[in-house]
């Protein structure tokens, strides 16, 4: 884990940037690092954002090693693509996999483009309210619960 200090032109510390080893990209052999940003709070002392931020990098790591630790960017849409991928490879009937597709495709104009880490239960809420405001059939809305 290797933790930097992130500054502005002015010198003042803005956040800290957590560097962590993933794993060796297989065709390449290069190292795969992640990354995650820990803002500097400016109410508190400089001993205490230093602290949190290895805390915070200690915590990131452990995710990194148990994969827990989710892409930041990375939308609603992209992952339905990514796990109905890793469904199919996994023996998933053609049949399902063609019914999963059409499911995210009418749901994706509602929280497609939203960031799974911005994907709260208000923002599922008012996707599903403006679903049937739309006319949106019931299994759809079942699907969007269940999943």
């Amino acid at each position: 884990m290797n933790i930097q200090e992130r500054r502005n032109k002015d010198g003042k510390i803005t956040s800290y940037r957590i560097r962590v080893f993933d794993h060796r990209d297989t065709q390449t052999g290069r190292q795969v690092f992640r990354t995650l940003s820990v803002k500097y709070d400016y109410d508190k002392t400089e001993a205490w954002n230093r602290k949190n931020a290895e805390k915070q990098g200690i915590i990131f790591e452990k995710q990194v090693e148990e994969q827990t630790a989710s892409d930041s960017h990375i939308t609603f849409d992209n992952y339905c693509d990514y796990a109905i991928g890793i469904k199919e490879q996994a023996g998933l009937s053609p049949s399902t996999v063609y019914t999963y597709n059409g499911y995210r495709q009418r749901v994706a104009p509602y929280i497609g483009h939203i960031q799974l880490k911005q994907l709260t239960p208000a923002a599922i809420n008012k996707a599903y309210s403006d679903m049937l405001s739309t006319g949106v059939s019931k299994p759809i809305l079942l699907y969007l619960e269940v999943s």
